[in-house]
């Protein structure tokens, strides 16, 4: 099965609503602006069948909610490493679910997280983006990317 905007969309907010209990919606309209506050960037990449990456920047603020939430913790106890394992574990958790829809064999690398002010991927050139999805979440801007073969119809940045 072919990773599309819509299978992205779906697993993003079954993820969002079982792991974290919190709304998410697409910013289709360019409501999502900017995101210049500092932020992290996870991602996880998989081999086999085919390769890509997934690539998830939220804000700071967005992670320590997240991990306030995964935690069951209040926001006053979230260190920067609680925030920062939040988001790996939200990319880990999305790449294990696109994982079932994926060619076999696949497999899967561990997420890594950096810090940065800018939602695009390292890894992740434009022409080899298949799907970027930009979501609005507690009123923090979510972005999820996954690359591999080159796809004309990739809307971010």
């Amino acid at each position: 099965m072919a990773v599309t905007e819509e299978l992205l969309s779906d697993l993003v907010l079954e993820v969002w609503d079982v792991l974290l209990g919190l709304h998410v919606e697409e910013s289709v309209d360019g409501s999502w602006g900017e995101a210049s506050s500092e932020g992290f960037t996870s991602t996880i990449q998989w081999t086999g069948a085919s390769q890509g990456t997934l690539g998830l920047y939220t804000t700071v603020a967005f992670a320590e909610l997240a991990a306030a939430r995964m935690l069951n913790l209040s926001s006053r106890e979230i260190t920067r490493s609680d925030a920062s394992d939040s988001c790996a574990e939200l990319a880990n958790v999305l790449g294990g679910n696109l994982q079932s829809v994926l060619p076999l064999p696949t497999h899967l690398s561990l997420p890594q997280v950096v810090t940065g002010t800018s939602p695009e991927f390292a890894a992740c050139e434009r022409s080899q983006r298949v799907v970027c999805l930009q979501f609005i979440s507690a009123g923090q801007p979510v972005q999820v990317s996954i690359t591999g073969a080159a796809h004309e119809g990739a809307r971010c940045g």
